[in-house]
Parts: structure tokens; sequence; C-alpha cells
């Protein structure tokens, strides 16, 4: 258990003390005091992890941040996977509505590219 001292030079230090009737002494005398969470012990910090629990599939779509592309998204219970295309319907329960939407994103994408590649030929040709 993690006590907290409440008096002396220690105070307000948070230490690890074993259950005992000696740590229950000095918790009824009022010289620390158990605390719990470890959270509450050293105050929120920004490493600390709590996964979100998901009890039933979400799926989504996005765009990564750093390549670009465009990935489906899977968060179960505390897993999350990456798919670079739509997943296999034999192994996986991917709506239909997602894959669509994958399909549609990744078309644009190839679209704009298209588009991209026209100007840039269309620029090279005044150029010349």
């Amino acid at each position: 258990m993690r006590i907290r001292f409440l008096s002396g030079p220690k105070t307000g230090e948070v230490r690890h003390a074993e259950k005992s009737q000696a740590t229950q002494l000095l918790v009824d005398a009022g010289l620390v005091e158990v605390v719990d969470d470890l959270r509450e012990s050293r105050g929120a910090h920004p490493q600390d992890t709590v996964p979100t629990y998901y009890a039933t599939p979400e799926w989504s779509t996005f765009r990564h941040h750093t390549s670009g592309n465009i990935i489906i998204v899977r968060k179960y219970m505390t897993e999350t996977l990456f798919f670079s295309g739509p997943p296999d319907p034999n192994k996986w329960d991917c709506p239909p509505a997602v894959v669509a939407q994958f399909n549609a994103l990744t078309q644009r994408g190839v679209d704009i590219a298209r588009a991209t590649e026209q100007e840039m030929a269309a620029g090279r040709n005044r150029h010349n």
C-alpha cells in the first residue's frame, strides 16, 4: 500500500509501506494517510496511460498525419489495428460503409495526385 506522511520532516512524501499493524497504528495516530491511487499520490502525469475500452468493435478511416495515406482503423477492447486497405471480409467484420468511405477517399487522393501531375506537366510545357 502507499502512504503519505502528514507530519514531520517527510510531510507530503509518498512511500510504499507493508500492510501491517505498525502501519495501521501510524494511520490511526494521524501521522500518515493511505493513498490508494498512484495518480492521487503524485498528481496526473502526461505519460500515464489509461487505455480506452471498446466493448464493441469501432471501425473508421482517416488520413495518416505523416504519410498522408488513407487507412482503416479498428478499435476493440483495448486493441487498435491499422489496415492499409480493406480487410479480408472472411476474417474481419469491417462494415461496408467504412470500406466504401475508404475507397472514396483513396480514389479522391488518386484524382488529386493525377491533377497535380497534369498541372506540373502543363507548367513544363509552357516553359519549353
